[in-house]
């Protein structure tokens, strides 16, 4: 994943990211507030779909399945959400991936996994691997859209500033309570733990007593970033300050912001792969 920083400008994100909005205008696109409907397909009535988004993937939730992270998340809307997400998947994977989580609950995955160092161990590597995409989920998030746009909502359809934070630190929560049951460092040497194992395992404990004092600070700052822009938004559409949409200096019409371009208050022009550059 680190790959993509070096192959994939921040800035050059926003250029298309209108274009991967699914089709709902309550999951984040006002474009479509009919959603779309496709002519000689059924009854021919309105359907309205969610993005693209990373929960679309099969390889996280199977694995958030399999050591019964997704047994931890909170019941709350954001969790709906992620559940939501699942009606998108190939009905084979969605199946397989169900069939896990289930499994794993009547097998006791993990209460199996805390009964011994070692398997513990193991169970705390896995989850590390877990937390680790989601944080570099999280950073790709924070550089190349939050930092870039106000508009609230991610391509998906969730809260982009709830929505991420709350998986991240649901795992993060897990890996505290794994790592808080494992015995101490000496104990695990005169429990007969091999030695590579041990230091793979203490800096999992490090880098989780780390992330989480990190985001319970960062959401609080963004929180208040969040705040200020929805107040800025509001006054905004209050005063009918809007933004001007047009194609080589022609102005075509005027939207309030975030009605037409996802919240980037900026003059689009089509380029020539459908980008805001001038062509």
């Amino acid at each position: 994943m680190d790959t993509m920083w070096g192959h994939s400008k921040p800035a050059d994100y926003l250029k298309f990211r209108s274009f991967i909005f699914g089709t709902a205008p309550k999951e984040g696109n006002p474009m479509f507030p009919n959603g779309v409907t496709y002519e000689g397909v059924g009854d021919e009535k309105p359907t309205y779909f969610r993005g693209e988004s990373g929960a679309n993937d099969s390889m996280i939730p199977l694995g958030d399945n399999l050591l019964e992270i997704t047994a931890k998340l909170p019941k709350n809307e954001l969790t709906t959400v992620l559940r939501d997400f699942r009606r998108y998947r190939p009905t084979t994977q969605r199946e397989y991936i169900a069939s896990v989580e289930e499994r794993a609950g009547l097998a006791r995955v993990k209460g199996f996994a805390f009964q011994d160092p070692k398997s513990l161990s193991l169970y705390i590597l896995n989850v590390d691997q877990i937390r680790e995409f989601r944080d570099r989920h999280w950073r790709f998030t924070k550089e190349y859209i939050i930092r870039r746009s106000s508009y609230s909502l991610a391509t998906g359809g969730s809260p982009i500033l709830k929505y991420l934070p709350q998986n991240l630190r649901t795992v993060v929560n897990v890996l505290d309570e794994a790592c808080s049951a494992l015995p101490s460092t000496p104990q695990l040497h005169t429990q007969g733990l091999d030695e590579e194992l041990i230091q793979k395992v203490e800096a999992c404990r490090q880098r989780s007593t780390i992330q989480k004092r990190v985001l319970e600070r960062e959401m609080e700052v963004w929180q208040i970033v969040d705040e200020q822009r929805q107040t800025e938004t509001a006054a905004r559409a209050g005063l009918g300050v809007g933004v001007t949409l047009g194609v080589k200096g022609k102005v075509d019409a005027v939207y309030t912001p975030g009605e037409m371009d996802m919240g980037e208050a900026k003059r689009l022009q089509r380029g020539s792969v459908g980008s805001d550059r001038g062509g």
